[in-house]
């Protein structure tokens, strides 16, 4: 049968001197099971914890403007350019700011690519018109 924790509900073993989650003694204070105000509590935390789209509003919106201006650079340079810019500005914050750094840096990569791509083009573009 499984103890847990009379202060904060973890499951812990009656080897154990001390709760691994919140540091209580058990000795003499272990529960066969846990407490309703520990449900309450435990419940209570997860609710506080930052949600999916909040947590990772940068990152998304730095990913998402990179594959804009990606997609979006092709038909036009000045798009590819502007939306890289952005997804380069929002790849930072969202380094700075959300929890999901992976896609932080995936929209700072494709960013700078469509910065490349961008400034590649015009340079094509520039030197056919000068050749007229």
């Amino acid at each position: 049968m499984a103890n847990f924790c009379s202060k904060c509900g973890t499951k812990v073993d009656p080897s154990w001197n001390a709760c691994p989650k919140c540091g209580t003694a058990l000795r003499g204070e272990v529960n066969s099971r846990p407490t309703p105000q520990n449900y309450t509590q435990q419940y209570t935390q997860a609710a506080q914890q930052p949600s999916g789209w909040k947590s990772h509003k940068h990152s998304a919106l730095a990913l998402i403007f990179a594959n804009i201006g990606l997609f979006g650079g092709v038909v036009f340079t000045g798009v590819g350019i502007i939306f890289g810019i952005l997804a380069i500005v929002f790849g930072i914050t969202g380094i700075r700011r959300d929890e999901d750094r992976v896609m932080a840096i995936l929209g700072i990569i494709v960013g700078t690519i469509d910065l490349i791509i961008g400034i590649i083009v015009i340079i094509i573009v520039i030197s056919i018109i000068s050749n007229y």
